[in-house]
């Protein structure tokens, strides 16, 4: 049990002189402490703290309350410096994304091609290394993977540059067509300003979404125009038919069998087009309440309208709009939305917008 007296001791002597700590709680391994200044007003120089902290082993997050009070969320770090549950996440992913989609495209071509045996079951094809084509999967399963980290480390490192306090990624294994549900950062620190808001939250978009026009365009030139497979470029997004226009004409049939780092970068997109919607704490949402400030809750209430209309093309939409009313589709305030907004913010927050269009797919499945 984590003695939360001597955590408070140890952040009460980090303190700097005019503040002390004025209550301490517990919710299961987490301390919670508040701390105030003597004069009303008073700023706290919590990057120092939280350095302090961290030679202690103390992992702490923070926020600031309505009266102006700093909260604190520590619990004891590791003391291994290798990050075991980031790590044991990514592997189990790259397993799931190397296996899961290698398994529902097999039974795809199972189901079209009359002379392959009947389809056998997961375990099955795990086990008959000869149904395998380890190539495709791993090939998919590389590019996607890249995607991904390009992506999260876009959001990791604008937030080590604006000097706020994030976590590695998490990333998410899941057994389904596409082997994960991407990957999520966690913010341990609030949000400055609308200016870092911006910069934080398109990073990621931008990062990602440079990697997975790389991957398609490669992807293309190895795709075989005569196969047939599980893609349609019809009711694709505006980039994805522009460039299977440039790469194939009318060449094609109604389907074709894309090469992985093809199928890969399709899925960059969509996952960059899915976080880019407006609303919450997606990075979409970062991003417009960046931009526009509380004028985000407008573009929330059009948002959550064009997923309900949205749903009819794809039910998934349907989905994210309950995710959206359950989360809350509003964007929150920063610590000082008054601070201006850079011009290199604004030009990342529209080049986000526009990828955003570029990418908007309303019927990814079906």
């Amino acid at each position: 049990m984590v003695d939360q007296n001597d955590i408070a001791r140890v952040v009460a002597e980090k303190l700097p002189p005019g503040f002390s700590v004025t209550a301490v709680g517990q919710i299961r391994r987490v301390t919670v402490i508040r701390i105030e200044g003597v004069d009303i007003g008073a700023q706290l120089d919590i990057r120092s703290l939280l350095s302090a902290l961290e030679e202690e082993s103390l992992d702490a997050s923070w926020n600031r309350d309505s009266t102006g009070a700093t909260l604190l969320r520590i619990k004891r770090g590791s003391k291994s410096k290798i990050p075991w549950k980031h790590l044991i996440l990514f592997l189990v992913t790259v397993l799931t994304v190397l296996i899961f989609p290698s398994y529902y495209r097999y039974l795809f071509l199972v189901s079209t091609e009359s002379t392959i045996a009947a389809p056998v079951g997961l375990l099955d094809w795990i086990s008959r290394s000869e149904l395998w084509d380890i190539g495709w999967g791993l090939n998919f399963a590389g590019w996607l993977m890249g995607i991904l980290l390009a992506h999260e480390f876009g959001h990791y490192f604008a937030g080590v540059r604006r000097k706020i306090k994030v976590t590695l990624p998490f990333f998410i294994p899941a057994p389904t067509q596409l082997g994960t549900f991407g990957a999520v950062i966690r913010f341990k620190s609030p949000i400055e300003n609308r200016r870092d808001l911006i910069e934080v939250g398109a990073a990621g978009p931008i990062a990602g979404f440079i990697v997975a026009v790389i991957a398609v365009w490669i992807g293309l030139l190895q795709t075989d125009p005569t196969s047939r497979g599980l893609f349609s470029f019809e009711y694709e997004s505006i980039l994805m038919s522009f460039l299977g226009d440039m790469m194939f004409g009318d060449s094609l049939g109604p389907s074709v069998d894309l090469a992985p780092a093809a199928f890969a970068g399709w899925v960059g997109l969509l996952v960059t087009a899915l976080n880019l919607l407006p609303i919450s704490q997606l990075d979409g949402g970062h991003i417009v309440y960046g931009m526009f400030g509380k004028k985000q809750r407008l573009v929330a209430y059009f948002t959550m309208a064009g997923l309900f209309l949205a749903g009819f093309y794809w039910p998934g939409w349907w989905f994210y709009g309950f995710l959206a009313v359950f989360f809350g589709p509003f964007h929150g305030p920063t610590l000082d939305d008054q601070i201006p907004v850079s011009s290199n913010a604004k030009v990342m927050g529209w080049i986000s917008i526009i990828i955003f269009a570029l990418t908007l797919n309303l019927r990814p499945f079906g």
